[in-house]
């Protein structure tokens, strides 16, 4: 077996099979030495397609993404298998990439920022990234009071509308045919509240990409898994329940 050479070969690549038979190309890197500007590069450039990139940390090894894109956002989540309302951390390389991602920095946090930064300071701001300038409510969905849920989401539609609102319904496959908005988003089925866990963050920030001003989301028992779904719909919600 012939040993590695960065030097010759900063990049080697294999092939796997994934779970439906469809070829999945991993590719890793060696950053060290000659060819390493050009391995980054290639990095860089797997990331701006939406990929996911892993890469060594301080204590681990991490899973870095597209911030900016949902899709990519939603395969880390995939990936890790990680809760829907713990939030991941975006790294930035340099002061001007804060704007289009927060909202204002006022004075004392740019000073600690700029005194401070690289290195282990985190400044709490308001985001662009997922912000919602409506939270949904939750909606009790349990049957047999569906049809009254049913019928109440669609009054609280309709008075949106009248206002001037653009509405969403965030919802199981179960009842779907029986929501009229201007964005209709699927959890999955309730039946299955794996899918709900993993579509749940991708699903709102789809709602702020369509310009969603008004969402309602139902709700599902806080059994099991249902306790994870149900504390980040909550949480988005700013615990705004309405029970039928």
């Amino acid at each position: 077996m012939n040993e590695y050479d960065p030097a010759e070969k900063p990049m080697r690549e294999c092939q796997m099979t994934g779970p439906e038979g469809e070829g999945n190309r991993t590719r890793w890197w060696d950053v060290r030495g000659q060819g390493g500007e050009t391995a980054i590069a290639e990095a860089a450039a797997v990331l701006a397609a939406g990929g996911t990139v892993a890469f060594p940390t301080e204590t681990v090894y991490g899973l870095g993404a597209d911030a900016r894109s949902t899709a990519a956002v939603e395969a880390i989540f995939a990936a890790k298998g990680r809760p829907s309302d713990n939030p991941l951390i975006v790294h930035i390389a340099e002061m001007k990439q804060l704007e289009g991602l927060v909202g204002e920095v006022n004075e004392t946090a740019r000073a600690l920022m700029e005194a401070y930064w690289p290195g282990p300071l985190t400044p709490v701001s308001s985001t662009h990234l997922d912000v919602y300038k409506r939270p949904p409510s939750s909606f009790l969905t349990a049957d047999p009071a569906a049809e009254a849920v049913a019928a109440r989401i669609a009054a609280e539609l309709e008075a949106a509308k009248r206002c001037g609102e653009v509405t969403g319904v965030l919802a199981f496959d179960e009842h779907l045919p029986r929501y009229r908005a201007d964005c209709v988003l699927s959890l999955g089925s309730v039946h299955a509240l794996e899918t709900a866990a993993h579509r749940l963050y991708g699903a709102l920030r789809r709602f702020d990409e369509r310009g969603v001003t008004y969402m309602l989301a139902e709700a599902c028992p806080e059994d099991g898994l249902g306790a994870a779904v149900m504390n980040r719909l909550l949480k988005a919600a700013g615990h705004d329940v309405i029970d039928i």
